[in-house]
């Protein structure tokens, strides 16, 4: 009888406990499903952390990345509301601005200059070029007008004592510089990394120069438009916590060039073999842009006759208590 009354006893407490895990166990939470454009460079390389070490996921969102290839073509698909957010550059964000179109930076800044070198001029191994005046008359590859790439080949062209005038430029995504040198399609690229690393140790391409600002300047940035701002505010939060995590890991340049090669086991369609993530240049990464930053770039549009006057360069940029 006391053996039956203690099993009893025993049955009941499990009941208890097994009654009381199921009652305060939640569901698995459904993930918030966000469609995201980026530029496949380098300078995503936060947006690549935040995807492989799961700092979207911990914040209950459920990223889908779309490679586009160049920055106002981002801009375009936030307008249309083809993409919820996107990895672009600042050209096209004060462009848009100054054009009526709601943009704003919502976090994140990748910044280049002569201490990091990332933008880099390529060409055909026995090319003749020597200086940058040896440019006149030669065809060169950009990704787009209106891009920062185009607007630091204007600085490096002016520096030189040229002007766009003076060259041909010829559209050409970056994945596709690499084979255009190679066939002598083109005499120089406006390269970005990580194809300038690519190309040199495949033998196809060399280094030039270096076509960007000498000084520091802020080129990417995550960006959103305000009508998404306004509609889903705790989601932006969201995806802003996530991409500073990103950015975190990603300033430890060793660890990033460690996961750079495992991107594609992810989903993430930017190959990268273990040699040249060991070599390629990697920029440096900031939380946000500044008004500073933006400014510059503003003064850039201005002084090449792509903006006429000055905007608020406050606007650009996202602020959630305000």
């Amino acid at each position: 009888m006391f053996k039956i009354k203690n099993s009893v006893i025993l049955i009941l407490i499990l009941f208890v406990c097994f009654s009381f895990s199921f009652c305060t166990n939640k569901a698995p939470q459904e993930l918030i499903a966000l469609s995201v454009g980026y530029l496949p460079s380098l300078a995503a390389s936060p947006l690549y952390s935040a995807i492989v070490k799961g700092y979207f996921k911990e914040e209950g969102l459920n990223v889908r990345i779309q490679e586009i290839y160049s920055g106002p073509e981002l801009v375009n698909a936030l307008q249309g509301k083809a993409i919820d957010i996107a990895f672009g550059i600042a050209p096209p964000l004060v462009l848009s601005r100054s054009r009526g179109i709601a943009i704003k930076s919502i976090c994140g800044a990748t910044i280049d200059g002569a201490h990091v070198r990332e933008h880099r001029l390529m060409l055909p191994p026995d090319s003749e070029i020597k200086k940058g005046i040896d440019l006149k008359g030669k065809k060169i590859a950009v990704v787009a007008e209106g891009t920062s790439d185009y607007f630091g080949l204007l600085q490096y062209l002016d520096k030189n004592g040229l002007s766009i005038k003076d060259v041909e430029i010829i559209k050409t995504s970056h994945p596709d510089m690499i084979f255009a040198i190679a066939s002598k399609s083109v005499d120089a690229a406006c390269g970005i990394e990580p194809f300038i690393t690519t190309g040199k140790l495949l033998g196809k391409i060399k280094v030039f120069d270096f076509y960007y600002p000498d000084e520091p300047t802020e080129i990417g940035t995550y960006l959103a438009h305000e009508d998404f701002l306004a509609l889903q505010p705790k989601i932006a939060e969201k995806f802003i916590r996530a991409i500073k995590k990103g950015i975190q890991y990603a300033q430890n340049h060793e660890e990033l060039r460690k996961l750079l090669p495992r991107l594609e086991e992810y989903g993430i369609k930017f190959k990268l073999t273990e040699k040249v993530a060991k070599e390629v240049t990697i920029m440096e990464f900031k939380d946000s842009l500044t008004e500073k930053g933006i400014e510059s770039i503003m003064n850039q549009l201005i002084e090449f006759g792509h903006l006429k006057e000055p905007i608020d360069v406050s606007a650009c940029i996202y602020n959630p208590g305000n």
